[in-house]
């Protein structure tokens, strides 16, 4: 049995797959690695099946229809009994040693969970040109609570696409078992945001450590930057589901209650730019019915698009505070 099994789940990712699956069998810990690709229309299954080269600790699987990356690492989880378990984005790529280090600094302190800052990159051949995901400056090693993480997951705190969410840790599988803790399947964004935290709050100790070799490639128009109606509908109800969760003391439910905001006002504002473009009328009169710090986003992002000489004049181009 592996100690770590490493999770891709991949949507037409031919060009990438393969990279990706190499440099997870490379890991010097030597993981097992599950593939789920979420019914693919392109090379996607056969491509990633050759990156093991005949390897047995390879598992490839294929989605009936495709049902979103949170259902295809739900899959993947089903499919392994290692003791750790960890995602791997399917264009991103590890470090060799990025899983031993991690497994070493989380038995060593009896972590749940651990994160390396992620190394952000423009160019394979340059990786040691980079930003960091998270935060620029070391810092070593910092805890998070349940608290903290909402708040590093809101953009006027952490800064827009630094979300603490992005990160891909290393989770013991049993005790998510145990805490009866999977992918929301219905989220297919901040869908690692709403784990991660669910699993804070039920007692899981969560470490952040400063970059140990997970590369993520910045492509514009990435699925994580795609905010549909749905899905951010989605973000909004996880956000409203953990409100209910028992035991949150003030500091969580005002950090929640602000994360909930901010989504909110994306969702109003991607629900009133489609009805818009669909010209259904009551539609776009509905987004109205909203509390007021919506309304005013509505109303800022109308007189923005129609009023100010200096604002694109493509209404999806728009991104409300």
């Amino acid at each position: 049995m592996a100690k770590i099994a490493v999770l891709i789940a991949v949507y037409n990712g031919a060009g990438t797959i393969a990279d990706a699956v190499k440099s997870a069998l490379a890991q010097t810990v030597a993981p097992d690695v599950i593939v789920v690709d979420d019914h693919s229309t392109d090379d996607t299954l056969s491509v990633a099946r050759a990156a093991g080269e005949g390897s047995d600790r390879l598992t490839v699987v294929r989605q009936p229809r495709n049902m979103g990356p949170s259902a295809a690492r739900n899959r993947a989880l089903a499919l392994t009994d290692a003791d750790w378990v960890t995602v791997l984005d399917a264009d991103d790529r590890m470090a060799p040693d990025r899983l031993e280090k991690l497994l070493a600094i989380a038995e060593a302190g009896d972590w749940d969970m651990v994160a390396d800052d992620i190394k952000r990159i423009t160019d394979w051949n340059h990786l040691e040109d980079y930003r960091r995901q998270w935060r620029e400056t070391s810092f070593g090693q910092i805890e998070v609570g349940f608290s903290e993480f909402i708040r590093e997951n809101h953009r006027d705190i952490c800064g827009d696409g630094r979300e603490l969410g992005f990160l891909k840790p290393i989770m013991r599988r049993g005790k998510l078992a145990d805490a009866g803790l999977y992918y929301n399947e219905k989220m297919r964004l901040c869908e690692d945001y709403d784990l991660y935290a669910r699993a804070i709050h039920a007692g899981q100790r969560f470490l952040v450590v400063d970059p140990l070799g997970y590369y993520a490639f910045d492509t514009p128009g990435s699925l994580s930057k795609a905010h549909s109606v749905n899905a951010l509908e989605q973000v909004y109800r996880a956000d409203q589901a953990m409100l209910s969760l028992p035991g949150l003391d003030a500091e969580a439910r005002a950090a929640l209650k602000a994360h909930r905001r901010l989504t909110h006002r994306k969702w109003a504002w991607v629900r009133l730019i489609e009805a818009v473009g669909e010209r259904n009328l009551k539609e776009a009169a509905s987004c109205f019915i909203a509390p007021p710090h919506v309304i005013g986003v509505l109303v800022r992002g109308i007189l923005q698009h129609f009023f100010d000489p200096n604002h694109p004049r493509r209404a999806k181009s728009l991104s409300p505070t």
